[in-house]
């Protein structure tokens, strides 16, 4: 259950921690694909996590998100019989971006909801099915410091309260 838990919470602040808004003008529309791939030795196997994250921005303010995640772990000790894994997840997410150039900042606030599931032989051989639900809300703020023609620096500071 830990390991879901944790697909879930680190779901939940890839989609939380920045917006995609930052850098869109107000009025014009964006969308962005993003993939993610890691996979790690760790003591008597490996995890592979990769994730898959589709970005839209409407009107310059408006970000959705859709994230899908799978990791998994493979015993490659051969020693513990059926701990291999595998678990996936889908997180919604949507926020509303406030820019004012009258104020010091803009701001942001939304949130997110995500599901995942976690498939093992040991859990199947126990007739268990392990899921997990959580949704997070927040907000936060952030200014363009720097803008060049080929890149900007935007600082933000969020805060989200995740639900598991």
């Amino acid at each position: 259950m830990k390991k879901i838990t944790l697909l879930l919470f680190f779901s939940m602040l890839i989609t939380a921690v920045w917006s995609q808004a930052m850098y869109v003008e107000e009025g014009k529309n964006a969308y962005s694909f993003t993939g993610i791939y890691e996979t790690e030795d760790v003591e008597g196997g490996k995890t592979t996590s990769t994730a898959a994250v589709f970005w839209y921005t409407l009107n310059g303010n408006i970000d959705f998100a859709i994230e899908y995640d799978i990791v998994s772990y493979k015993d490659e000790t051969g020693t513990l019989p059926n701990v291999d894994s595998k678990a996936s997840g889908l997180t919604f997410a949507g926020y509303y971006n406030i820019k004012n150039p009258t104020m010091p900042f803009n701001m942001r606030f939304g949130g997110t909801y995500g599901t995942a599931t976690l498939d093992a032989d040991y859990l199947d051989d126990l007739q268990w099915e392990a899921s997990a639900n959580a949704s997070s809300f927040g907000g936060g703020i952030y200014k363009s410091v720097y803008d060049a023609e080929t890149y900007s620096i935007i600082p933000f500071v969020n805060f989200s309260s995740i639900t598991l």
